[in-house]
């Protein structure tokens, strides 16, 4: 007798012990995602594209971008970095207040295409402007460069401007 009344208090304990499991779980759940609604990670917006149009290019050719250096790097992953450095002088009129450049990279065969392209902001709405006259040394990092580069000077264009 005292084997049946044994089993049957294992028996009557099991749901408690069962549903004690339960409550636990859900629990646990149930704070995850209480925790993951309330955490939001905050991305800055996507900055828009700088105006270009026709008054802005025609003073594009007002902008020059001189003393281009290239340096290559790695960190301790392994990864490899190309540096560009160089004064950006506002030759024109105008005063920038931002002002965006595009560089490419063309491959080493004889079409000389282009396999790289990036737009950079060298003058940024937080910045002073460059003035009529004022050159601003810029510094941008690249981290994606392709191994079929022709290792020649880059190209260099102003693909964005606002004016003060």
């Amino acid at each position: 007798m005292i084997d049946t009344q044994s089993a049957r208090e294992a028996r009557k304990q099991f749901p408690l012990a069962l549903m004690g499991g339960i409550a636990v779980v859900a629990l646990v759940f149930g704070g995850v995602a209480l925790m993951s609604k309330s955490v939001h990670v905050i991305t800055p917006p996507a900055p828009k594209p700088m105006a270009f149009g026709q008054t802005e290019q025609a003073y594009a050719p007002h902008i020059r971008y001189d003393n281009i250096q290239l340096a290559k790097s790695s960190n301790l992953l392994n990864q490899q970095f190309t540096y560009i450095n160089g004064t950006v002088s506002n030759n024109g009129d105008r005063p920038v207040s931002q002002l965006a450049m595009t560089v490419e990279f063309c491959d080493d065969l004889a079409n000389k295409e282009v396999i790289l392209r990036d737009t950079e902001p060298i003058v940024n709405a937080t910045d002073q402007p460059l003035a009529p006259g004022q050159h601003r040394d810029f510094s941008v990092t690249l981290d994606k460069f392709p191994d079929t580069w022709n290792q020649q000077m880059p190209r260099f264009h102003t693909t964005g401007l606002v004016f003060q």
